[in-house]
């Protein structure tokens, strides 16, 4: 998925958390040849638009499971998520923001990053604790 001027896939929560949809994004390559804004984007509410600055990571209530995904050169985040999102053996490359969350569970764990800085406002607990 690339170059498409928008997010890779956008995960909309349509009830605010109601529903009981367990998500899952796995072996996907999104190239965002610095046209595509976020590889994966969370957004709460019905809401369809990203924040400018900082990205994304509305508080979506699904179980989002994101691995074995490489993310490039995305505009302004590789994966923004929401309260339940595990995420694992990913590989992000030359984007401005890696992982973005409002995750109260969740985890982070086994990803690879090159130019690009560490997540921001990370809070999720590490694999096991």
């Amino acid at each position: 998925m690339g170059e498409n001027e928008g997010d890779g896939i956008q995960l909309i929560d349509q009830r605010a958390g109601e529903n009981s949809r367990e998500i899952l994004i796995h072996h996907n390559t999104f190239d965002g040849d610095g046209v595509s804004t976020t590889g994966v984007g969370s957004l709460a509410n019905k809401k369809s638009q990203q924040p400018i600055d900082p990205p994304g990571a509305d508080a979506v209530k699904e179980k989002i499971w994101i691995y074995n995904n490489n993310f490039f050169a995305l505009k302004r985040a590789a994966i923004t998520g929401g309260y339940h999102t595990y995420i694992f053996n990913i590989i992000i490359k030359n984007s401005p923001v890696g992982i973005r969350h409002s995750g109260a569970e969740g985890w982070v764990a086994n990803n690879l990053t090159h130019n690009t800085p560490p997540s921001r406002e990370h809070q999720y607990q590490r694999w096991g604790q």
